[in-house]
């Protein structure tokens, strides 16, 4: 059996998939303005960052995930100019992680059935 809480590639394949399919629409249901700056909260391979540039118009997108290898697998597939990513806990963040216009959060445990 794959541990997909520890593997950046097999949690992308098996999460990241589903999350692709549902992004389009609940982006366009939470309706956030172009040119505006989004916050992943767990933002994991980065499958919704992903899906937020290709189709909510950013300025930017910026993820934080506790996981260092989640955080390694979306630097090598998300664009580096417009998007920022960092290995973070939400309750800790960074400074130049305040002020955006939109932030979305990951459930809290990716292990729950």
């Amino acid at each position: 059996m794959i541990d997909h809480t520890t593997s950046a590639l097999a949690y992308d394949a098996f999460m990241g998939r589903w999350s692709k399919l549902v992004a389009h629409d609940f982006l366009a249901w939470l309706s956030v303005p172009p040119h505006s700056r989004w916050l992943d909260v767990g933002c994991g391979t980065g499958a919704l960052a992903s899906v937020i540039l290709q189709s909510a118009s950013p300025s930017e997108v910026c993820g934080i995930d506790p996981s260092e290898e989640y955080i390694a697998y979306a630097r090598a597939i998300l664009p580096k100019d417009r998007c920022h990513l960092l290995v973070a806990d939400a309750q800790t963040l960074p400074h130049e992680f305040l002020g955006f216009d939109a932030t979305l959060h990951a459930p809290p445990d990716r292990t729950a059935a």
